[in-house]
């Protein structure tokens, strides 16, 4: 509390060219602590693990998520939202990076390294520094490696009688073998050859000819026309 003293004096001397006023008081008081900030939302994926690497669509649900955010996800070594302007711009530039926008309730996302994500969220149009973004406490997504493809299946196991034929004489030979699929096309091609090389071209050639280097196998045989001495690779298809 303070007391209220006056003077009509206009350059007083000394605290005797004042008076005091009975009985009138100024209280001061503290000025309240500014309001806290508001509290980042709380946001949620699905779903919460993608592949490395690989291009995923994520639903991002939440409260509090205001409309036009934009969500990045900073490597958990990271600390807080270091990086997550530079990774905005990247993934807008790319087309899809470590996030974006958040349109319809999803975004589509490219993680290049496995580990622990940060999620960062921001209003901010064209966010200028990491200042611009808040950390959603708790929020993690996890990207892993993706598993190995399948391994191509197995040749079909082809056996044929006679195991030999007679160069330029039309031959029908008999086609057996475990796993060989039904409609299957069999065709020779010279061991010379990589590969199947060149079976397309030769299947065409017998199917438009009526006969040659293979065919379609029906009732278990089919007849080959070969025009060169040697072996032949077996491709099927």
């Amino acid at each position: 509390e303070y007391r209220v003293c006056v003077t009509v004096e206009a350059d007083p001397s000394d605290d005797g060219d004042f008076v005091e006023v009975p009985g009138a008081v100024l209280v001061a008081v503290l000025a309240p602590p500014p309001p806290p900030s508001p509290s980042p939302p709380d946001v949620a994926f699905e779903p919460g693990s993608v592949f490395v690497n690989v291009t995923t669509e994520i639903m991002v649900n939440g409260t509090g998520l205001p409309p036009n955010v934009s969500v990045i996800f900073v490597s958990a070594d990271e600390n807080g939202c270091t990086g997550a302007a530079e990774l905005l711009s990247a993934a807008n530039a790319n087309g899809v990076g470590a996030g974006g926008l958040v349109s319809d309730g999803s975004l589509s996302i490219l993680l290049t390294e496995a580990g622990e994500y940060r999620v960062c969220v921001t209003v901010e149009a064209d966010p200028s520094d990491d200042g611009d973004f808040v950390e959603v406490p708790g929020a993690v997504l996890v990207a892993v490696l993706a598993p190995p493809p399948p391994p191509s299946p197995s040749p079909p196991d082809v056996a044929f009688e006679p195991g030999s034929v007679f160069v330029n004489v039309t031959t029908e030979i008999m086609v057996n073998g475990t796993g060989l699929p039904p409609n299957v096309s069999v065709i020779f091609v010279s061991a010379d050859e990589n590969g199947c090389t060149g079976a397309a071209e030769l299947l065409s050639a017998a199917n438009a000819n009526g006969v040659g280097a293979g065919g379609l196998v029906s009732d278990g045989s089919l007849s080959i026309l070969l025009t060169e001495a040697g072996e032949y690779r077996v491709c099927v298809t």
